[in-house]
């Protein structure tokens, strides 16, 4: 026997105790009356107002959540109308104990305890079996309308319980049905179980209520407030159930998100690496051909900012100032063999901060390849750092001719539009403003720091 099938035999077990035992009880060694016990009132009272709160998150749920099925809260609302017609808040009220009160609560209670049966009926069909068509739904909830008109006659000459068993069998053949065909599909779950429970729990508690309003028993005081606490903690397995699969999910799709945000980094710093190697490869063959000496400048000046580059490959973020260095390697590297050079102003106030690797770089390119600050006259960049707030501020600003965003992302600027969506992924905000004739300034506001939120709190 392993683990499940030892499990599907206790919860039936827990099923057949709940709808026999308040019954067996109450008839072998009689009831208490349900007058004068206001304890068992209050009690009652108490379970009234969680299934209210109950009621209350599942009309939430039903109404936020499109894909939240109306059946539960249903099941609660009906459960908060049999606990109210109880035996058990009977004993707040003296005047609720004359003959037309209790069959009138008996009647409704009645009705109550088939629609609640008919939301679980659906509500498991749907779930657990919406595709077996041998279980019709519509034919239960019929059977159990008519139990509930054919019980009104019988209730007032007091002969109820004849209808009450004949509506209890229906209701748990058919229940017993859907429970052999989910177990067959290895459906069954807490949350079924739990449902399991409630339709048992609720049919025992209807079971003794009848025979004390039939007049078999003296009393069930204590049983409907007991029979309705277990169908609490069944809702509320269920909604633990329900938190822990939607915080594992949750916390799955976090980690994929993080896995697919990582891999999405590493491609982009692999699509930005062939595009720069490629024209550096041509500047240091170029330099050869001026003379060896300055093919060998050029080619130790490459070694080296490509060493440093693929060390920042195996980091996420690093600081900011390691990346101002390779920035400066990248500028003297690409101004080795231009005609026009053009200089790297550095306005850093602010330096304590870190960024994801050769995220400075793309823009201290395209300052070149789009801005064509080298084509101008005293052109140059400027590098600006300074913190506002608790969030470090990166500028990169140019007297270039500028361009425009969105023509420059056309012409296919991958280093430019990889930089910025590496910054994204890291929390920043990154602002692109240029205009032909006017240069280009590119504003990087990265994520708050935590140390920076620390002093503040402090």
């Amino acid at each position: 026997m392993n683990i499940k099938t030892a499990a599907r035999i206790i919860c039936v077990a827990v099923c057949t105790v709940l709808l026999l035992s308040g019954t067996c009880i109450t008839l072998s060694v009689g009831g208490y009356g349900s007058g004068g016990n206001n304890t068992v009132g209050i009690v009652a009272s108490a379970l009234a107002a969680l299934f209210v709160v109950i009621f209350i998150i599942e009309l939430i749920s039903v109404l936020k959540i499109s894909s939240y099925v109306p059946q539960t809260m249903l099941a609660a609302f009906f459960i908060i109308i049999l606990i109210f017609l109880s035996p058990d808040m009977q004993t707040m009220f003296d005047g609720a104990n004359d003959a037309r009160s209790l069959l009138l609560f008996d009647i409704m209670g009645n009705i109550s305890y088939c629609a609640l049966n008919a939301c679980i009926f659906v509500y498991i069909k749907k779930a657990q079996a919406p595709r077996d068509k041998a279980l019709n739904i519509r034919i239960i909830c019929v059977v159990l309308a008519l139990c509930c008109a054919a019980y009104v006659p019988m209730a007032i000459i007091k002969l109820q319980t004849v209808i009450f068993f004949v509506e209890l069998t229906v209701a748990v053949v058919y229940y017993m049905l859907l429970q052999v065909k989910v177990c067959r599909a290895e459906k069954d779950d807490l949350p079924f179980w739990s449902t399991s429970v409630i339709f048992f729990a609720a049919a025992g508690m209807r079971m003794t209520n009848v025979f004390y309003y039939s007049g078999i028993t003296a009393g069930c005081t204590g049983w409907s407030s007991a029979y309705t606490a277990v169908c609490a903690l069944c809702f509320i397995a269920i909604y633990l159930r329900f938190s822990i699969r939607t915080y594992g999910a949750a916390k799955r799709f976090s980690e994929y998100k993080l896995k697919a945000e990582r891999l999405e980094t590493q491609a982009l710093i692999e699509q930005i690496k062939p595009h720069f190697i490629f024209n550096a490869l041509m500047t240091v063959k170029a330099m050869y051909h001026r003379s060896v000496e300055d093919g060998d400048a050029a080619l130790g000046l490459f070694c080296d900012y490509l060493r440093e580059s693929l060390n920042m490959i195996d980091d996420a973020d690093i600081p900011f100032d390691r990346e101002l260095e390779n920035v400066a390697r990248f500028v003297d590297f690409i101004n080795l063999n231009r005609t026009n050079k053009f200089n790297v102003i550095y306005d850093v106030d602010f330096t304590d901060f870190t960024l994801p690797a050769m995220s400075v770089q793309p823009f201290v390119e395209n300052a070149v390849k789009y801005s064509r600050v080298n084509e101008r006259e005293g052109g140059f960049i400027m590098i600006t750092s300074y913190l506002d707030g608790d969030r470090p501020v990166l500028k990169i600003s140019d007297n270039g001719e500028g361009f425009d965003p969105e023509t420059a992302k056309k012409w296919g600027a991958h280093g430019l539009n990889n930089a910025c969506e590496r910054l994204k992924l890291s929390g920043a905000e990154v602002e692109i403003i240029s205009a032909a004739g006017k240069g280009t300034e590119i504003v990087i506001k990265l994520a708050a720091r935590e140390d920076m939120h620390e002093d503040n709190n402090s």
